[in-house]
């Protein structure tokens, strides 16, 4: 005989937790046990999944949480990361820049990066938009509907999802949101979109924090434009060259004098849904002197040298746009055992083999299952999606609109946000999107919103110059109805497209700073400048012989720009 239990004669701390049990499973049923080929001892926990990004809960979006290193991740920051493309795997991602595990050439092994982002915080890297890694649609794995502003709500969904459903445990932390290159339009638009959701009381989270983005795509005039001024201060192009140039695209109309060339205005000489289209002899001219042989630099970072030894191919990017490769064998087959490492970098060549090494270890079967990929994504994992790239319609070539109601919403005083934070950091050497574009975006919209300016200044990593600080912020303020908020321009000396990578140490200082409210990016209070690694398993020897990725000329450059095609 069957017996009917009737809820409301339980005891009420019995149905509580009932509930709480049942909400955290979801959490602890995505809880990774351990990932293949870990050399060292791991001191965190680690969770992997899936959120529901809408659409009915057929767009699934793929996480990984790494929490914290320090032993108290109930109580550390939360620091979501996406990576750009638009089409790249924020996977990708962590193993090849800010995640704690780094994948050695045999596409097996994972060795520590002892300046991973989750040593004082708890890292969220989310693959985004739909058909990134191993993010699809149950009801059509092969299709890619994207767009700006698709991809924000659907980055939204994604993260209320995680704070409502799978780890209800972090809706009371502090959170911020970051990421690099086209992740400076998913970071502005998904803010704007969460921020709006906190004012009207109806996002689980409302401790928002603020946003770091890393050489954002954020306006393509102001990028185009400082790209040519930038190539020429670095040596990409000699004094005639550069004199030609001045005199034909920077004349003061009716003068026949050349003007400030901080306000020619190169980029609109060009067809913006396509670099190659000029519309005139200033166009062809900045072309001719951009147009440097693509395998002569990466134009992710201008001074990493990378050697490959029989092929043409670049292994910071897998979309075919600007490259050369080999017939005798696409880059989708080169494996890392095919690269030699020998480079100009400290790290024995990873930032070139680095790539390839995670493609190989993420299609491994035991690590899908480590990972709990869901059997009927059934596609192959790839650090960027190439159709999606290729087919994805940029809608925002400016973000100056986007920042503003960020700003104004997190200035407002009614505190919907408090002490709302933003961080701009940019490597000083890369060329897709480089330091002063972006340096002219930022100070344009601080004037425009009345920011308070201070000084310019260094800031030092290990008593060495790691780069320079703009600080712009309000403090709170009745009469003028200001909020407290910082905006923080900052440059990383040395660095290129991928900061976490290149400036490992100086990442991690500037980012534990900023996600702490620490002005000071020299301090070291809540940060150890010198860690030391982790017990190991065993002892993996790097093979120092040669390394090698071609790069893309300053023209492919200004093509992505123009394209809003930007790695990662």
């Amino acid at each position: 005989m069957s017996r009917t239990v009737n809820i409301l004669r339980l005891p009420l701390a019995l149905i509580v937790l009932c509930v709480i049990a049942s909400v955290s499973a979801i959490g602890d049923d995505d809880k990774i046990t351990a990932l293949p080929g870990v050399n060292f001892e791991v001191n965190f926990d680690q969770y992997s999944g899936y959120l529901n990004a809408g659409k009915n809960g057929t767009w699934k979006f793929f996480y990984w949480l790494v929490e914290s290193q320090s032993g108290n991740a109930s109580t550390d920051p939360l620091v979501v990361w996406f990576n750009g493309g638009p089409g790249c795997s924020s996977v990708g991602g962590l193993f090849e820049e800010l995640g704690p595990f780094y994948v050695y050439k045999d596409g097996a092994t994972l060795y520590e990066n002892i300046y991973a982002w989750n040593k004082n915080a708890n890292v969220l890297a989310i693959e985004s938009p739909i058909g990134v890694g191993f993010s699809y649609d149950t009801e059509n794995h092969t299709a890619y509907t994207v767009g700006d502003d698709l991809t924000a709500q659907q980055n939204h969904d994604a993260l209320a999802d995680f704070f409502n459903r799978v780890q209800p445990r972090y809706n009371n932390s502090r959170w911020f949101i970051s990421g690099e290159s086209y992740a400076g339009i998913y970071i502005p638009t998904v803010t704007q979109n969460v921020l709006h959701s906190i004012k009207n009381e109806t996002f689980p989270n409302k401790n928002f924090g603020g946003i770091a983005i890393g050489n954002g795509y954020s306006n393509i005039q102001n990028l185009t434009n400082a790209l040519v001024l930038w190539s020429s201060y670095h040596g990409a192009f000699g004094l005639y060259e550069w004199r030609d140039l001045k005199e034909q695209c920077c004349v003061v109309n009716g003068t026949g004098e050349v003007g400030d060339v901080d306000y020619c205005d190169f980029a609109s000489h060009f067809d913006a849904t396509w670099f190659n289209n000029t519309k005139d002899e200033c166009g062809k001219k900045v072309l001719e002197v951009l147009n440097l042989d693509q395998n002569m630099y990466d134009a992710y970072n201008f001074y990493q040298d990378c050697y490959l030894s029989d092929y043409l191919t670049n292994t910071k990017k897998f979309i075919n746009k600007g490259l050369l490769r080999t017939p005798m064998q696409p880059s989708e087959d080169i494996t890392a055992a095919d690269l030699y490492e020998d480079s100009t970098d400290n790290q024995n060549g990873y930032p070139c083999y680095n790539g390839l090494a995670a493609r190989v270890y993420l299609r491994q079967p035991e690590v899908l299952k480590a990972f709990h990929v869901d059997p009927e994504w059934n596609g192959t994992w790839r650090g960027c999606n190439d159709p999606l790239n290729e087919n994805y319609p940029v809608k925002y070539v400016d973000t100056y609109d986007i920042f503003v109601d960020i700003i104004n919403i997190a200035t407002d005083p009614a505190e919907y946000v408090k002490d709302f934070r933003i961080l701009i950091y940019n490597g000083d050497v890369d060329t897709v999107c480089n330091f002063l574009g972006d340096a002219w975006h930022f100070d344009n919209i601080a004037q425009n919103t009345n920011l308070t300016v201070l000084q310019r200044k260094p800031w030092l990593f290990r008593s060495q110059l790691a780069g320079f600080h703009q600080p712009y912020y309000t403090t709170y303020d009745t009469a003028s109805g200001k909020a407290n908020f910082t905006l923080d321009v900052v440059t990383v000396k040395g660095s290129g497209h991928f900061v976490p990578n290149d400036r490992q140490g100086q990442s991690l200082q500037m980012i534990t700073n900023f996600i702490n409210s620490v002005t000071n990016y020299n301090a070291t209070d809540s940060f150890n400048a010198t860690p030391k690694p982790a017990q190991t398993f065993t002892t993996v020897v790097p093979d120092t012989t040669t390394k090698g990725c071609a790069g893309l000329s300053l023209l492919a450059s200004m093509m992505l720009i123009w394209l809003g095609i930007v790695l990662f």
